[in-house]
């Protein structure tokens, strides 16, 4: 398997959309501009400080929440179910 870093991953995965939220952690400041523009949220050093890292993830919390749901619905002998997509990774 070919090696991957974070950055060449996250542009195959914008190239599937924008929804994915992506958090670098990095021991070096050195890709900090590529991870930007690839519209990542966050770009924490290492080692990863707990507030700063509460912070973005409170962060993302407050975008995810506000950011319309995705549903899945599925027809069952009792009718109509409706999940959210996330839930049926889980």
């Amino acid at each position: 398997m070919p090696k991957r870093d974070g950055i060449s991953l996250a542009r195959e995965i914008r190239k599937k959309g924008d929804e994915t939220m992506v958090i670098y952690t990095s021991s070096t400041t050195e890709y900090a501009m590529d991870a930007f523009g690839i519209h990542a949220l966050g770009y924490l050093p290492k080692p990863v400080e707990y507030t700063e890292l509460k912070k973005t993830l409170d962060m993302i919390k407050t975008l995810y929440d506000v950011r319309p749901q995705k549903y899945i619905h599925i027809m069952g002998d009792e009718g109509s179910q409706k999940f959210r997509s996330w839930t049926l990774l889980m």
